[in-house]
């Protein structure tokens, strides 16, 4: 009996360890993702989200009247922009993911520099 209860325990803490690294090579990737998208639109560029926002998007922006849902409507509300953001540098600092079910969710602190900063 204690044979089994062992084994059952080393198969969970497996198994365990195998999800935890998943995890962290899943937020990494989310990581990675956003930074990319982060560095095409300190070039003035947007199309780095274009490329990793879902077709059923909600877009949730603080200069923003209201929420926008869908990619198509958070296209539009980018392409007027394009060209007009510009920084140096930028840092993504604290970033986090959490999950849930089929949802992760990435917060960061976001630090920039603009030309003008600079000077």
């Amino acid at each position: 009996m204690k044979t089994k209860v062992l084994i059952i325990l080393i198969s969970v803490m497996v198994t365990s360890l195998s999800c935890s690294k998943r995890t962290n090579e899943i937020a990494q990737t989310v990581i990675s993702l956003e930074k990319a998208a982060l560095e095409k639109w300190y070039k003035g560029d947007p199309s780095g989200f274009y490329e990793i926002i879902a077709d059923d998007n909600t877009y949730f922006d603080p200069f923003l009247e209201k929420q926008l849902k869908g990619k198509e409507n958070f296209i539009k509300i980018m392409e007027p922009i394009r060209g007009t953001i510009q920084a140096e540098r930028f840092e993504m600092l604290n970033p986090k993911v959490e999950f849930n079910d089929n949802l992760a969710i990435l917060s960061f602190n976001l630090l920039f520099s603009s030309c003008k900063d600079l000077m």
